[in-house]
């Protein structure tokens, strides 16, 4: 199967699942979660052209072991037991029932052995160190960096009904963490033993949170975006403070104070940055989000769809 490929070429229903004037997603932005695709009233639509958006997204690891299927004419489960379990040895991992809620195909549904699972930690921190500090074949992975971008740890959790499990990797350290619980994992609930790990390692304690883009400059966003197949305008203005100013398609203008590097939202709402933040995340408040491409935006987000920027 090829990384670049359009997935189209293995998943033929993809190949209407576009935005007007977009490419069609391939295998590495699936793998990477960079698909622009999304799940809406139980159909695949495009939310962004591929490539410009981080959305850790479950359905695409699912439509990738739909793929691989089709690439080599053998089911996933026979190739996970034949090409990647049975090979290292990891002998106490199986496909737990289909009957549980919650499970995912190629995004999870995998039961494991702490033996095995330490078994994986080694070759995955092996790998690491014969790819000289690479993190390719690791994509599935969160990273964690510091504050000055340096990559502290790969971090990748499941869970089902009963049971949950988290495999963090410390490539510099060389070491690995293995937590496997009884109930169903929700990282809240272990705070203290992270924050305990972290003090053992002597790291800086940080969030599990992809690296964010640079902030773009107010200037640079300014401008005329379009939504795609349509006639519906944005315009956006740099104002005095250095910050921007909306005109929406009814002519009113609306004043935008930034969340963080790339997220605006109206400057009328009050609510300090971290509530603002989990409000514009549960959806309770049209944030602008714009999708850079470089140091420059590609297009932006607003009110769950998305426009593309015009360049005069």
């Amino acid at each position: 199967m090829e990384m670049d490929a359009p997935a189209s070429v293995y998943l033929p229903g993809l190949r209407g699942v576009v935005l007007p004037g977009s490419p069609t997603p391939t295998i590495r932005h699936l793998l990477e979660h960079t698909s622009g695709l999304a799940v809406e009233e139980g159909a695949l639509v495009a939310r962004t052209p591929p490539g410009l958006r981080y959305l850790y997204w479950n359905a695409g690891y699912d439509l990738l072991a739909d793929a691989a299927e089709q690439a080599s004419g053998i089911s996933f489960e026979d190739l996970v037991e034949t090409r990647v379990l049975a090979p290292h040895g990891l002998e106490g991992v199986r496909f737990c029932s289909r009957d549980l809620p919650g499970l995912g195909r190629g995004s999870g549904g995998l039961c494991a052995t702490r033996s095995d699972m330490e078994k994986l930690a080694t070759g995955l921190l092996i790998r690491w160190t014969d790819e000289a500090g690479g993190a390719a074949g690791l994509l599935c992975f969160t990273p964690g960096f510091d504050e000055q971008g340096r990559l502290l740890w790969l971090r990748q959790a499941g869970s089902a009904p009963g049971a949950g499990g988290e495999l963090v990797l410390f490539p510099q350290q060389r070491t690995a963490v293995v937590i496997l619980t009884d109930v169903r994992y929700l990282p809240p609930l272990f705070d203290e033993v992270w924050r305990a790990l972290f003090r053992r390692l002597g790291l800086p304690r940080t969030d599990f949170n992809p690296p964010r883009p640079p902030a773009l400059d107010s200037r640079d966003l300014a401008g005329t975006y379009r939504q795609p197949g349509t006639e519906d305008l944005l315009v956006f203005v740099p104002d005095s403070e250095g910050t921007l100013t909306i005109c929406t398609e009814g002519g009113e203008a609306i004043p935008l104070a930034r969340i963080d590097e790339t997220r605006f939202a109206p400057r009328s709402r009050r609510e300090d940055r971290v509530l603002l933040d989990a409000l514009a995340r549960a959806r309770a408040v049209e944030v602008i989000e714009f999708l850079p491409d470089g140091t420059q935006p590609a297009g932006c987000l607003y009110g769950g769809r998305y426009f593309e920027r015009l360049i005069p």
